[in-house]
């Protein structure tokens, strides 16, 4: 996987709170390449590491955020504390099929 320096650091804060096993094994194996930021086709340095993610792990991702969303929003009512929770899973799956998937 490929992620400039700002989104690869909101990737990591989810790994960290919903996949916090995977946290290791990708700062072993994360390289950070320079030559196009030095070079000036991209505005950030590039963070490239390995990680795979099964679609049955996505698929328990999405349920809890699905989760999230109407625990948040029950009795019509925001829960303001579970709503951040939501918002922050649902970033982070948007990452991982936006940058992962593709």
């Amino acid at each position: 996987m490929r992620l400039e320096k700002s989104l690869f650091e909101n990737f990591m804060k989810g790994i960290r709170e919903w996949l916090p096993s995977y946290y290791q094994g990708i700062m072993e194996n994360v390289i950070i390449d320079y030559a196009g930021y030095n070079l000036g086709f991209d505005k950030e340095p590039a963070y490239i590491f390995d990680f795979a993610l099964s679609d049955e792990k996505l698929k328990e991702l999405k349920s809890l955020s699905n989760n999230l969303r109407y625990l948040s929003t029950k009795n019509k009512m925001l829960d303001e504390e579970l709503f951040k929770k939501y918002d922050s899973l649902a970033g982070f799956i948007n990452i991982i099929e936006f940058c992962y998937k593709n």
